[in-house]
């Protein structure tokens, strides 16, 4: 009871507090949303044939390439020979958090990845 004996002394305290509280809440929802049509603008936006070229050479090639999927946020690429994959070059086509373990390749991209593994897969079939 002594703890609130402050604010009783002071009403302006109350005043600000709730404020604050709200002006934290409005600027969360304002912050929500303005990433929730970004996320949605970067999976509306076509690709380029340009990109999808550049991940598949740098994955070695398509016939280096054994499988394409998505494992929860990230591609995962499993390909025949690591060596063959050049890191450096998907990192320059906007790749980030590039997972390597023994052959399979996992990483996330800021472009549709459903759509660049559909093409990867419908190349892997007309081969």
């Amino acid at each position: 009871m002594s703890r609130m004996l402050w604010v009783s002394n002071e009403p302006w305290i109350l005043w600000v507090l709730w404020v604050s509280i709200g002006v934290f809440l409005i600027g969360g929802l304002i912050l929500f949303f303005v990433l929730r049509k970004q996320r949605r603008q970067i999976i509306n936006k076509p690709l380029d044939e340009e990109i999808i070229t550049g991940f598949i050479c740098n994955l070695g090639g398509i016939a280096n390439i054994q499988l394409a999927s998505q494992d929860g946020a990230r591609l995962k690429f499993t390909v025949i020979d690591i060596d063959k994959c050049n890191l450096e070059a998907i990192r320059n086509l906007g790749a980030m958090g590039i997972f390597v373990s023994e052959n399979i390749i996992k990483m996330m991209v800021p472009i549709n990845a459903d759509c660049l593994i559909a093409r990867i897969n419908q190349n892997k079939k007309e081969e």
